[in-house]
């Protein structure tokens, strides 16, 4: 979303009014957070950017010209590039994680592997167990 804010947006925009800055960022906004394009219905859109049926209607026409209508849908590309690459890094965070854990559980696995064994490489005073069980210990 960060993208949006750029000097991108302000250059494309300096011709709207406040009322439309509003309308359009609100819309942006919703497309943002639910992930996908607004339905082209007037009720809907105007609820949305806040705003009476009748002042959305007024300011539709300025608005529309940053949307593709399609098949019943305020499309952005923009937008969609945008959510594209978001999931591209969510999918790409997640398996790092996934595979973060998998490691992570794999070499507590190994730890419990080789207690269950007697295996203590991993503790430094195990080595000398056996030969400090003696009645002579000195320290």
């Amino acid at each position: 979303m960060d993208a949006v804010l750029s000097g991108d947006y302000l250059k494309d925009t300096g011709h709207l009014s406040t009322e439309e800055h509003g309308a359009y960022f609100l819309l942006i906004l919703d497309y943002w957070s639910k992930r996908g394009p607004p339905p082209d219905n007037d009720e809907r859109l105007a609820r949305i950017v806040r705003l009476t049926e009748d002042r959305w209607r007024a300011i539709r026409s300025t608005i529309s010209e940053f949307f593709q209508i399609e098949d019943g849908r305020w499309q952005h590309g923009r937008i969609e590039d945008e959510l594209r690459k978001a999931k591209e890094i969510r999918l790409a965070n997640h398996e790092r994680a996934k595979n973060a854990a998998a490691v992570r559980w794999n070499k507590v696995t190994q730890k419990d592997k080789a207690a269950e064994l007697g295996d203590n490489d991993d503790d430094p005073f195990a080595a000398d167990a056996d030969e400090a069980d003696t009645d002579d210990v000195r320290f």
